[in-house]
């Protein structure tokens, strides 16, 4: 973030999508892994797609960016329920899984805790 903040001239904005590691669909995910006997985490790991090596909450990614020279214009948990997109899977399975994740997608969005994080930051010159 400070190459970012580095290479942005004075003024000059980032949009930012990062997946939330404190989502309800994490939650539920870790739930069913759980429950079919597998002992791996169903979290953000660097060895799964999307390769993500830190995971960020609001907060944290809230953090990061204040604190290297980044003022937060805007910061908001979504659904991500188009996540789905990206498995990839026929229309009709697509559809069922989608039809089948709505409300847990839905849920997380109201309760502040939906798939993705997304931020408008601009450079802190002043």
């Amino acid at each position: 973030m400070r190459e970012c903040r580095r290479l942005l001239r004075p003024g000059g904005v980032v949009f930012i999508l990062v997946p939330n590691e404190d989502s309800l669909y994490n939650d539920f995910r870790h739930v069913v892994f759980r429950l079919l006997g597998k002992r791996t985490s169903s979290r953000i790991s660097p060895f799964r797609t999307p390769y993500h090596f830190q995971g960020f909450t609001s907060t944290s990614l809230r953090l990061l960016l204040e604190r290297t020279g980044f003022r937060v214009l805007s910061l908001a948990v979504g659904s991500g329920a188009n996540a789905i997109r990206k498995v990839k899977l026929t229309a009709f399975r697509q559809f069922g899984m989608h039809l089948a994740l709505y409300p847990i997608f839905w849920l997380g969005e109201r309760t502040g805790r939906g798939v993705s994080i997304v931020s408008v930051v601009a450079r802190n010159d002043g």
